[in-house]
């Protein structure tokens, strides 16, 4: 091997995956009934000779605050059974492979209009697996890396003449099959057209909120690649893409285990030695199974200090999320161990800030201590229901034995809040969520006795309400536009009555209300040595 084999190896399955990636294109949205007085969604196929949503649906007021329709338009809906022959003509075809084709439809591209019609800036988006299977069915190319530059060169075209037209629904499309170069496939070639319209906060139909064409995946794997190719791969990747043979010569972490097999190797990873500090408030009989234990143990002991991957594979129901709880109490104990050994608040802290900003202004916060951080976790995946669920299971009341639900309290109250906010929205009932009626609810909320009771729906209008209190704020919802928006607002501010200018009265006080308080003296709150 030379010394170039691993980078070489490395960037080979980066590529492979990239292009696995490009032809994976996401479905559209199902129709739906018009939406209709009390609605606020819909999905409906738009053909030419008709009204267009933006000048039909009216804008709703409702508390004092005005709501907006955003529409998405997806040009050229095609169906992806249709565009598979083209892959097999091109790959051959794989008999071990147990995945189904994925069915449905899907579109060359989309674009968001805001209320009065108008394309929003930046929310054109071309397919890139349409635009690969041109390349296959029209020009015969087979794929190769240099594929992304070439699609990044068809998107940024696309975008910059789709800005330069009138939102035309007809033009669009045939603006969208010119640059994919897939009008010369006529079956592919549809000009279908979807319009999907949202109800939301007046002010914010114009910022670019695209639903996904494409893969998730493409730009990180690119950004990726680029720092492979200059030789930067950090342990975690290394070890992702190392070879997947029992011996691993390349691997930063040596050869690879199978724990199912290896039954010494798991009894001395459970000894009593290693047995973590934390442990979720669960039920005491409810304890972990012994590879659970294991994989708990090997993350908080092993891997917890240092760099790298650990796998731990399993169908769903098997405790892995229970396996998860274990690990962020063990994160959580360690940290309290660290800040319990501070003789005062500000030893947590270096003297150098972090400082970022932008045009208009200039932020600083303190910087911890280097050894008070690290125990961030972030759960990430490309089913964003199952990263749902552990972000709302964890700190739900549920998630813990009722012997401790009375005791077990770290700012419920935004945390439940917070739940409620963000609880997903229905997008196939026509609705999106409940009718705007359900906002009357918001300020209706009471003392729960341990804090507040917050029910003031939070989100938006309809907020949907999940109805499942929580009992600390130690997980949220992140990733889209949407949750964090919502996370900073469920987090940071009061519920404002528009009538009085105050905090609507019985909602829990958010955090900048209550540092204020503490900072101020006007609220108690314990002192170092107490905390």
């Amino acid at each position: 091997m030379t010394p170039s084999s691993p980078t070489a190896h490395r960037l080979r399955l980066l590529d492979y995956w990239w292009l696995l990636e490009l032809f994976s294109p996401q479905k559209v949205p199902n129709r739906t009934e018009p939406a209709g007085s009390e609605g606020r969604y819909q999905v409906v196929e738009w053909r030419p000779g008709q009204r267009l949503p933006w000048e039909v649906l009216a804008p709703k007021k409702e508390d004092g605050k005005k709501f907006v329709w955003r529409h998405t338009l997806y040009l050229g809906v095609y169906d992806l059974e249709n565009a598979y022959q083209y892959l097999h003509r091109a790959f051959t075809d794989d008999r071990d492979a147990f995945d189904e084709r994925r069915g449905g439809m899907s579109a060359c591209a989309g674009v968001q209009v805001d209320d009065e019609g108008h394309l929003v800036p930046g929310s054109a988006v071309l397919s890139s697996s349409l635009w690969a299977v041109a390349r296959l069915a029209v020009h015969l190319h087979a794929p190769v890396p240099s594929w992304g530059t070439e699609f990044d060169a068809a998107q940024r075209s696309f975008a910059e003449m789709a800005e330069c037209c009138d939102a035309a629904p007809a033009l669009l499309t045939a603006l969208a099959h010119s640059v994919s170069g897939i009008d010369a496939v006529a079956e592919l070639a549809s000009r279908r057209v979807l319009i999907k319209s949202v109800l939301v906060r007046a002010g914010s139909a114009g910022e670019a909120d695209i639903d996904f064409l494409n893969s998730f995946f493409l730009k990180d794997l690119a950004a990726v690649r680029a720092d492979v190719a200059t030789g930067r791969c950090p342990v975690a990747l290394a070890s992702y893409l190392a070879d997947g043979g029992p011996q691993v010569p390349a691997s930063p972490v040596g050869p690879r285990i199978d724990v199912m097999k290896d039954d010494d190797l798991v009894n001395a990873g459970v000894g009593a030695d290693r047995i973590p500090a934390g442990r979720w408030p669960s039920a005491p009989q409810h304890t972990l199974a012994l590879r659970q234990q294991f994989a708990v143990n090997q993350a908080l002991a092993d891997l917890g200090p240092t760099r790298g991957l650990m796998g731990v594979n399993g169908p769903p129901g098997t405790g892995k999320t229970t396996m998860l709880r274990d690990i962020v109490a063990g994160n959580v104990v360690e940290r309290a161990r660290r800040l319990a050994a501070l003789e005062r608040a500000d030893d947590a802290f270096v003297e150098e800030s972090m400082r970022w900003g932008d045009d208009r202004f200039d932020w600083s916060v303190p910087r911890l201590r280097e050894e008070l951080t690290g125990f961030e976790m972030v759960v990430a995946s490309a089913n964003n229901t199952a990263v749902e669920n552990i972000s709302t299971e964890i700190p739900g009341a549920a998630a813990i034995d009722e012997r401790w639900r009375g005791r077990a309290d770290y700012f419920s109250d935004i945390a439940s809040a917070l739940l409620t906010a963000s609880a997903p929205r229905r997008e196939n009932d026509g609705r999106r969520s409940r009718p705007l009626d359900s906002a009357k609810e918001a300020g209706r909320s009471r003392p729960n006795g341990r804090g507040w009771e917050d029910r003031s729906g939070g989100g938006g209008a309809g907020g949907p309400s999940s109805g499942k209190p929580a009992w600390g704020l130690v997980a949220a919802r992140l990733g889209s536009k949407r949750n964090r928006t919502v996370f900073r607002n469920e987090f940071w501010f009061d519920k404002i009555d528009p009538r009085t200018g105050r905090r609507q009265l019985g909602t829990a006080p958010r955090m900048l209300s209550r540092l204020q308080e503490w900072k101020s003296g006007t609220a108690p709150h314990p002192i170092w040595s107490q905390a």
